[in-house]
């Protein structure tokens, strides 16, 4: 079946949820930069994990609930918006799923057609949520994409999808000739450019066209450079803008436009989204107590969240002064073996999280060291794919800057810790000086076969030696020599010139030296270095250069 055909069919409830499955994995990969662009209506970093977590308990919470009915499926993640929505930005989007619930009230199924009324309906119900709506944020990006598909009768969810992606990017390029905020920032709104990426994301799995965990580029306003205006900084510097106040308020009888008018006495930018028996509720006020108090006459405060903007604020301008003027910086890197700790140390690494082969490390044990690093600016090593993942995911759960650099061996975190620059650097440069050290090396690794297999050209038996290039298994028999030898004719390249040997707690230092020594003669054109790894499960690591 053509992806044109697929996307004219009709989506059972099962299928609306992996719709927004898809959009939570593209809004997680872009969060860092989601938190970078926030300026309003609070420079506070904290728009894209509010987003993210808020679309993620919605997918989260409505998994076990999902029916084949796209009635019933939708109102149940509209339900669970309602209860997990976060921030400012986390209660305007949840809207959007009670809109689209709306709009699919009584319906076994959806195509093209409910999609624009859903788009529609979510914009209506986020205008009327809002108290004195400003214009340049996320509802005029809700708003616009609206408007593009309005009146479009194509029964194909991709051209829907497609049109609405293509003019929330081309809404979020406006946001700062509308919002002065922005323009003055140079910086294009945050939860506008949220709004895109959740809709990009439902598009690329309708399209299975592109990845759901690309790092995109937000557009770039025409009177900047992508990068947040220093002027800008300094003018906010004295500011101040209080208590970030949530909480969801059960009754009966609810009035959600009354509590909107009071809530804009008691402080500003107020949301409140829910029915006549829940409501939802978010304001920034200098008055938390006297809101919260308010609420209670009116019914059952709970949830409540009171975070100090202030602070917030400060943290986001030192970060951002930080990757304009360069900054102090940690690296993390993922290590076992004693030997091979004392090697990063040398080039002045001095956390590290232990895991890697048989022990990777889970996202939590990640996002401690990286909340526990000393500078604000962290680059992680994960030293293995199979913490890669993990390492991402607590990036950017984490309320630092971190890059990941991909290093996929040990071997290559070693040759991107000589990159290594404590400070004076930005975050990105050191980053990116690291990130091209990678190549620079081949890896190879010998260990024992746990089981017998078939590999590409490799037969290999339960205990014999093997021994992997690049993470590819090239080589395989019963003795360490023979492996190491055939590791390196299938790793050397005409302009090798050294191969270091990190030997593993498998071998003692003896004989660790005696099979270099035999090497050696196999390979007397290439100088060969010995060096204490002490890693479990491996006899060595080895580096080509």
């Amino acid at each position: 079946m053509s992806s044109s055909q697929s996307a004219s069919q009709r989506y059972d409830g099962p299928a609306l949820l992996a719709m927004f499955e898809s959009a939570l994995s593209l809004i997680e990969a872009n969060v860092s930069e989601l938190n970078r662009l926030n300026v309003f209506p609070v420079p506070d970093g904290d728009t894209g994990t509010n987003m993210y977590l808020t679309v993620r308990d919605i997918v989260s919470k409505s998994g076990s609930q999902v029916s084949d009915s796209v009635s019933e499926t939708s109102s149940v993640m509209a339900r669970e918006a309602l209860m997990g929505g976060r921030g400012n930005s986390g209660v305007i989007l949840s809207h959007f799923f009670i809109g689209m619930a709306e709009a699919l009230e009584g319906r076994a199924d959806f195509g093209a057609g409910d999609m624009v009324r859903s788009l529609a309906s979510a914009s209506v119900h986020a205008y009327g949520g809002v108290g004195h709506p400003r214009e340049g944020t996320m509802l005029t990006v809700m708003r616009e994409t609206a408007d593009s598909v309005e009146g479009n009768d194509t029964d194909d969810l991709s051209i829907i999808l497609g049109t609405a992606s293509e003019n929330a990017l081309a809404s979020v390029a406006r946001t700062p000739t509308l919002l002065p905020v922005l323009y003055r920032a140079g910086l294009v709104d945050a939860g506008g450019y949220g709004v895109y990426l959740m809709i990009e994301g439902m598009r690329r799995h309708v399209m299975r066209d592109a990845e759901l965990d690309e790092q995109l580029v937000p557009p770039q306003p025409d009177m900047g450079d992508g990068n947040i205006s220093p002027d800008f900084l300094d003018e906010i510097e004295e500011e101040e803008f209080g208590f970030c106040t949530q909480f969801l308020l059960q009754g009966g009888g609810l009035d959600k436009d009354s509590l909107l008018e009071k809530l804009l006495e008691l402080g500003t930018s107020p949301v409140v989204i829910g029915s006549e028996e829940m409501l939802r509720v978010h304001v920034h006020t200098y008055k938390p107590d006297e809101v919260v108090e308010y609420a209670s006459a009116l019914g059952t405060v709970s949830h409540e969240n009171i975070q100090d903007m202030d602070e917030q604020r400060q943290r986001y301008s030192a970060d951002r002064r930080s990757e304009i003027e360069g900054d102090d910086s940690t690296v993390v890197a993922v290590v076992q073996g004693e030997g091979l700790e004392l090697i990063f140390r040398e080039h002045g690494i001095e956390n590290f999280v232990t895991g890697g082969d048989t022990m990777n490390p889970s996202v939590a044990d990640l996002l401690k060291s990286i909340e526990d690093a000393p500078t604000d600016a962290v680059v992680m090593l994960p030293n293995n794919p199979n913490v890669a993942l993990a390492a991402g995911q607590a990036a950017n759960l984490s309320s630092k800057r971190v890059r990941v650099v991909q290093s996929r061996t040990v071997v290559q975190g070693i040759t991107a810790a000589l990159e290594y620059v404590p400070e004076g650097l930005t975050l990105d440069a050191l980053a990116d000086s690291m990130e091209s050290r990678l190549g620079d090396v081949r890896t190879g690794e010998i260990a024992v076969a746990s089981r017998d297999a078939d590999l590409g050209n490799v037969a290999v038996e339960e205990n014999q030696v093997i021994a992997m290039l690049d993470r590819e298994l090239v080589f395989a028999s019963d003795s360490i020599e023979d492996t190491l030898a055939g590791l390196l004719e299938n790793g050397l390249a005409e302009d090798s010139e050294l191969v270091t040997m990190y030997w593993g707690d498998l071998l003692d230092e003896s004989d660790a030296e005696e099979m270099v020594t035999a090497i050696e003669e196999k390979f007397p054109e290439i100088e060969f270095e010995l060096v204490h790894g002490g890693q479990p499960h491996y006899h060595f690591f080895i580096s080509i250069e």
